[in-house]
């Protein structure tokens, strides 16, 4: 029990650093930034084009403050959630400080396509409303009764289309960012195993490449790893969440979930079936989703990996840990095995001697 409090505790503090190396998503941005930036300077360049009341420099305070804004958002969009106010807002005072709302029409697109690569979808959705919005006052503002339904509608639609396009590729770059960075993690962590040299190592590697996929604060998952001895199930490691239990009489776990786990099943847990699983184990609530992974080598199960999470994990998730916990029980099972080999001949009364084809002594 000791040497399990001493792995938890270990296991539990262990800090994940993730590298993040600018992904796909980011130069998709960049693109978009840059787009954004040429309206700009084609603005600028218009300016003397521009036969309105009002003064050119209220035309350069808005369209400079509209760059600091694409500017700020491309830096900390994911963050400031409140500058998406900033948009919107650039697109309204452009349109009226210089007369018509036509002069919003390029910075309503530009900052569109920066700004859909932000957030899920319904905050792109949430934007696209304001921007909608935002041009359509511009034009009542400018153009007033002259202002027709059609030129509304017209509006609203190409702001939809657009929106949902920059949704769409936003969303596919996203993944494809994931899954990257989740097979690095896996890659990097197929490599740690190979070098373990102990069960407590195999674990440690595992439960941290784990964490590093499922990501969040220690509060937003659990991740603990079971071996079964006799008819029960004895924790080795745990990350996240802490857990008072260490041992579960298979017994006390839902009968589904037993005999897939006989069977060597994958299985996503919803609410109802978390719900039952952790009042069989005894343990509070504090989970909505999981995920249990048997470790099986040639067909024998050596115990379960067990996620515990707030939102569900993604099918890509699931396969590629799926996979992983292979490669893990492949581990465990080789560095058992080593360990018993050198215990045997450590402890044998016997000289051994081992040569290879050519007569070269392997090993003494």
């Amino acid at each position: 029990m000791s040497t399990i409090l001493s792995r938890l505790a270990g296991v539990t503090q262990r800090r994940v650093r993730r590298d993040r190396p600018a992904g796909l998503l980011h130069r998709v941005r960049s693109q978009f930034l840059v787009l954004a930036l040429v309206v700009s300077i084609i603005s600028l360049l218009d300016i003397a084009r521009i036969d309105t009341m009002v003064s050119t420099p209220g035309y350069l305070a808005t369209l400079g403050g509209y760059l600091v804004w694409v500017l700020a958002l491309y830096r900390f969009g994911e963050r400031w959630t409140w500058l998406d106010l900033g948009g919107p807002v650039a697109v309204v005072s452009l349109g009226i400080v210089a007369g018509s709302y036509d002069w919003a029409f390029a910075i309503l697109y530009g900052a569109l396509f920066v700004h859909g690569t932000f957030g899920g979808p319904w905050r792109a959705a949430r934007n696209a409303l304001a921007y909608m919005v935002a041009y359509e006052v511009a034009a009542v503002v400018t153009r007033g009764a002259e202002y027709s339904a059609s030129g509304i509608a017209s509006h609203v639609i190409g702001v939809a289309v657009v929106a949902y396009l920059v949704r769409t590729i936003t969303s596919s770059v996203r993944r494809h960012d994931a899954t990257r960075e989740r097979e690095q993690i896996l890659t990097r962590a197929g490599g740690e195993l190979l070098t373990a040299a102990t069960p407590d190592e195999v674990a440690h590697t595992a439960l941290a490449a784990v964490v590093a996929v499922v990501g969040g604060g220690e509060s937003s998952y659990r991740v603990s790893l079971w071996r079964q001895h006799q008819e029960e199930l004895e924790m080795l490691a745990l990350a996240g969440l802490d857990l008072t239990t260490f041992r579960v009489p298979l017994a006390a776990l839902p009968e589904d979930l037993v005999a897939a786990y006989h069977s060597g099943q994958v299985v996503r847990l919803g609410p109802a079936r978390m719900l039952d699983l952790q009042v069989g184990m005894g343990i509070a609530p504090d989970f909505d989703h999981g995920l249990s992974v048997p470790l099986v080598d040639g067909g024998e199960l050596n115990g379960l990996m067990f996620v515990a999470t707030h939102e569900p994990l993604d099918a890509d998730a699931m396969v590629a840990l799926e996979r992983f916990m292979h490669e893990v029980s492949l581990a465990d099972v080789l560095v058992r095995r080593q360990t018993l080999l050198r215990g045997v001949v450590g402890n044998s009364a016997d000289g051994i001697l081992l040569l290879g084809r050519d007569g070269v002594i392997e090993f003494a």
